[in-house]
């Protein structure tokens, strides 16, 4: 759902929302992109809308948490910048090496709590191994050393 209070920027937001194709000859004037959103995923997301302060708030309540939990250790818990409001969605922490990360993610999902490495660069993906590209030093260093903590909170009900 576009909502507009500038008829030039939403004319241009619905193109590009349309892939940019020109409606008679299907040729795109510009990059575009698939953003439509069916009906109900737009309702479901009205139906949250009204419970997103709420919702920030508690995500907000766990980075604090996990960063107290951390206070005393090496890990270091994302948080935002001073000129930044982060809606803390995804909860990621920072560790001094990959093995201490790992070891993180074996025991912590042994205890049944999930967390996981952050991300596999995709030069090292099997698909992409033989791509051209340059050094990779700190995309690597993120891939040993980032691990997504458990993000969820209790939606407002």
């Amino acid at each position: 759902m576009l909502v507009k209070n500038d008829e030039q920027r939403f004319t241009q937001a619905r193109a590009i929302a349309t892939q940019s194709k020109n409606q008679i000859n299907a040729i795109s004037t510009q990059v575009g992109y698939n953003y439509r959103m069916p009906a109900l995923n737009a309702a479901l997301g009205l139906a949250q809308w009204k419970h997103l302060d709420h919702n920030i708030q508690q995500k907000r309540a766990l980075t604090n948490w996990y960063q107290e939990l951390f206070s005393n250790s090496e890990v270091t818990i994302f948080t935002e910048k001073p000129d930044v409001y982060s809606n803390y969605w995804l909860q990621t922490a920072l560790f001094p090496t990959r093995e201490q990360r790992d070891d993180f993610v074996r025991q912590t999902n042994a205890a049944q709590i999930e967390t996981r490495a952050a991300w596999c660069s995709l030069h090292r993906h099997p698909r992409f191994r033989d791509c051209c590209r340059g050094p990779l030093p700190i995309s690597e260093w993120a891939e040993d050393c980032l691990a997504n903590l458990p993000s969820s909170i209790i939606p407002h009900a």
